[in-house]
């Protein structure tokens, strides 16, 4: 005889909106008389999960799941079906009988549930006990470390977050008063075991077996979507070089490392609404930005990013992700690197870079909403960010450039699907790496260009050194001239690609590089030219025109953009008259449009200067 009468299964099964439910674990939008989203069973990137509000099912076309709503809860927790109905019907209002037990039935039925029941049941059990400790008078230490950085009650409340007290044993002892088995709480990683300490079977531990894995550390619970408690962090608040600064939950059968995002459980509505999401590098970098209104930003946990994590986060549907990481090198560097794991999820991402030194949480507790959302509207799409990335990084020689092309960008780019957008990458890169727009085409085909390096040497590298200094290069001298601190942001926003001269490339970098100082040396650069390119150098230097700017980085941006305009303009132009020569109608049509629409952006350009 079943636990649970088949009438009152019925019931709740009919008075759970299946759409609702399935909403909180997947986005789903409306498509007719069913709902769509991407499949939460198998790896996909075009939605193929169908829920049907009326029938009260869900089917993929892709992997042939399907079922009810109790069927989804059971497949996608991994929890039996008595424990899905009983939440089930707790959340619909259906009152569910509970039969009259003996002691040894109790017993047999604690035995039965499930391990990854009792896992969720103790790590919410040590979440209580670490947010009462936060609020006790031994949490004043944790509540005033968390006051310094600016954290409220209400992002505390949201994030569940905690206090593990100093000492050895806090946790475990009240562990000890709850009569949680040892094994349990090993498994879960909250307490180790002593060395040669003997042990009876399904004991919970003591004082003198085990001892807290956390100590003296604010705790960040990791929560899932679904709202439960799978894993914890630890912020050390010594200032110990020695004491790592955090500690995490090793791997259980919650929580995988690579597979959660933290912030996901409060970010998730906020990322729906807003059709973004922000990624951010540590926990703190999260809450502060959710302090600050920011509310669609989540962070990896304690790991780099992973595929995992993208699909997990396209899964709330996203149209765009920013990378708002680090102003450092390792920062630029992890948003180079995670570019083609969007790609491979097809989904769209910008990078925003922070300024040198900077990272998220400082920022927008000095800068507020309004900075982060500036740095944001400057945001570079992450295929252009990482073709200037790797072209600074790289000596910047003509076969540098193209042994880039060929082993680091054209991959990345062939991961694109749709044509239109890679025949635009194809322009950014034909302009960032500064190379014919026909040899880039041609290495995104499958080919090769290092046989024609001599040639494209010719075409692109000035005849001299003596080349006479182009105009926009004048204006960048003269505005770092004005603005030395901008030398530090040559590299990030990709300024030194639209410096053509090779000598002024090179004497910029260097200033550019210097870590111990930022100074303009106007003599210095002069000195790294020919006589016959200083006076007009030294005069730009001297001349003070944008002394009045109030907002130096801007235009920096503006020079570089009305500079990657025009060259890409000229680019299009030359590929427009060997269309027409070839009598290629669609392709025509293609540039001439492209033409078109970028004339209209650079007068938009002037217009904002």
């Amino acid at each position: 005889m079943p636990l649970i009468p088949e009438e009152k299964i019925a019931e709740t099964r009919e008075r759970t909106n299946i759409v609702q439910v399935i909403s909180e674990y997947v986005s789903l939008r409306k498509s007719g008389v069913n709902h769509k989203g991407l499949c939460p069973f198998h790896a996909e990137k075009s939605p193929s999960f169908n829920v049907n509000e009326a029938k009260q099912i869900y089917h993929c076309f892709g992997c042939g799941k399907s079922g009810d709503v109790i069927r989804f809860v059971m497949e996608h927790d991994g929890k039996p079906f008595l424990d899905v109905v009983r939440e089930l019907a707790k959340r619909a209002g259906v009152d569910l009988p509970e039969p009259e037990r003996s002691p040894a039935a109790e017993r047999a039925r604690q035995r039965s549930e499930s391990d990854r029941a009792r896992m969720l049941q103790l790590h919410q059990l040590v979440c209580d006990f670490f947010r009462a400790e936060l609020a006790s008078a031994r949490g004043e230490r944790g509540r005033a470390y968390l006051e310094k950085r600016g954290i409220g009650s209400s992002v505390r409340e949201a994030f569940l977050l905690g206090y593990a007290p100093p000492g050895w044993d806090a946790l475990v002892r009240f562990l000890e008063v709850k009569k949680i088995p040892a094994e349990l709480c090993e498994r879960a990683g909250l307490v180790r075991a002593r060395e040669n300490i003997p042990r009876q079977p399904e004991a919970p531990p003591s004082k003198n077996s085990h001892f807290d894995l956390f100590r003296d550390r604010v705790i960040f619970p990791l929560v899932n979507p679904q709202g439960e408690v799978i894993a914890f962090g630890g912020r050390t608040l010594d200032a110990d070089e020695r004491t790592p600064k955090y500690i995490n939950s090793p791997e259980t059968l919650l929580y995988k490392k690579g597979e959660n995002l933290y912030g996901l459980h409060a970010a998730k509505g906020a990322i729906r609404k807003s059709g973004r999401a922000i990624l951010v590098e540590g926990n703190f970098d999260v809450l502060m930005m959710h302090e600050k209104g920011l509310s669609e930003t989540v962070a990896p946990m304690g790991t780099a990013l992973t595929p995992s994590q993208v699909h997990l986060l396209h899964r709330y549907t996203p149209t765009k992700v920013y990378l708002y990481l680090d102003g450092d090198n390792a920062g630029y560097a992890a948003a180079a690197r995670d570019v083609g794991t969007f790609l491979d999820e097809e989904l769209l991402s910008y990078v925003a870079l922070l300024p040198q030194g900077e990272d998220p949480d400082t920022f927008v507790a000095q800068h507020g909403r309004e900075g982060v959302e500036l740095l944001l509207s400057r945001a570079r799409e992450s295929v252009e960010y990482f073709c200037r990335y790797a072209w600074n990084r790289s000596g910047g020689s003509v076969p540098e450039r193209v042994k880039l092309l060929e082993e680091e960008a054209a991959p990345l780019i062939r991961k694109v699907k749709n044509e239109t957008a890679r025949r635009r990458y194809a322009e950014q890169l034909a302009l960032v790496l500064d190379l014919p727009l026909d040899t880039v085409g041609k290495v995104l085909r499958g080919g090769r260009a290092a046989a024609s390096v001599s040639t494209i040497a010719k075409a692109v590298e000035p005849a001299t050194a003596a080349a006479k200094l182009l105009p926009h290069e004048l204006e960048l001298v003269a505005l770092c001239a004005d603005h030395p601190q901008l030398l530090t942001r040559l590299r990030p926003l990709g300024v030194l690609a639209v410096v053509r001269h090779p000598e002024l490339r090179r004497a910029l970098l260097e200033l550019a590089e210097r870590t111990d100082s930022v100074k303009f040396n106007a003599n210095g650069l002069a000195e790294a030219l020919d006589p016959a390119l200083r006076p007009s150098l030294i005069e730009a230097a001297l001349s003070g025109r944008y002394l009045g700017v109030s907002d130096p980085e801007r235009a920096l941006s503006a020079i570089v953009r009305k500079v990657q305009g025009s060259e890409v303009l000229e680019q299009l132009k030359k590929a427009l008259s060997e269309a027409r020569a070839a009598g290629d109608p669609e392709e025509i049509q293609r540039l001439n449009s492209r033409i078109n629409e970028l004339n209209q952006q650079r007068l938009g350009l002037k217009s904002g200067n």
